[in-house]
């Protein structure tokens, strides 16, 4: 690893200097109108000040960027992979026209909050002030389906939104997607992968939920479009996956 390519923050975190020297995104694609865009978002302080955030080596971007962009260019592994992903958060939950439809499934990676042709605002019931969420992977399957992906590496679900103490970022993806889903896709999922073995409160926040349409009802009040039956199938429809931490892999990588 060469010193000149980073700088170490005050908290002994390493951020590299441009994507390009980060050893999770040197060989994929930079040019990406959406890893442009998150490669916008800066540091805004202290010694690692304007340098990319995705460019931390704490970065759940850079993980997610690492595992999902080379889906964007390579069909057959698309087709593995989140064939492979499906089947493990949500087993037993998701129809064979759903698997049939994923070479032509498109992946789409932070849109919903400065993405004018995808936003994600919440549902206009909802009488709590609150911005357009930001999903880190949304996977569209024809109108069968749509995926909403959470990526989470060394820091928890957030179990609260800035105007409601009592949102947290499982119920919150669910209410988002489910309207954002309705009269476009036969079926919403929402799933978060874990990257590493890091402590995390993610699984706990997944179960919590998971086949427990009550527990979604009492969250989800204003949702008078909701009926028991969508309820019961959004309880079925959450998912959790853990996935190596990639920035383990240093013979690979050459760190």
């Amino acid at each position: 690893m060469n010193h000149d390519d980073f700088i170490v923050s005050e908290t002994g975190v390493v951020v590299w200097k441009k994507p390009g020297f980060h050893p999770l995104l040197k060989r994929t694609d930079l040019n990406h109108p959406d890893f442009i865009r998150k490669a916008h978002e800066h540091y805004g302080r202290g010694r690692v000040q304007c340098l990319p955030r995705i460019c931390s080596e704490n970065s759940e971007d850079a993980c997610t960027w690492f595992y999902f962009s080379p889906l964007l260019h390579n069909v057959a592994r698309k087709t593995w992979v989140v064939a492979r992903l499906l089947r493990e958060a949500f087993p037993g939950q998701v129809s064979n026209d759903v698997f049939a439809g994923l070479p032509t499934a498109n992946l789409y990676f932070w849109q919903g909050r400065h993405t004018p042709t995808l936003l994600l605002p919440p549902p206009p019931s909802r009488n709590v002030p609150e911005g357009h969420s930001e999903v880190d992977v949304i996977v569209t399957i024809g109108s069968q389906a749509v995926v909403f992906v959470e990526a989470k590496y060394q820091a928890d679900v957030a179990a609260n939104t800035t105007h409601d103490p009592c949102r947290d970022q499982v119920i919150r993806n669910m209410d988002v997607g489910s309207w954002f889903a309705k009269e476009r896709f036969e079926r919403f999922y929402f799933l978060i992968v874990q990257y590493g073995d890091h402590p995390s409160n993610a699984k706990d926040m997944v179960n919590h939920y998971l086949s427990c349409p009550d527990r979604i009802r009492e969250k989800l009040p204003y949702r008078s479009d909701l009926t028991l039956q969508d309820l019961s199938v959004l309880s079925r429809s959450i998912g959790f996956v853990r996935w190596p931490d990639p920035m383990g892999w240093s013979h690979i990588l050459n760190f």
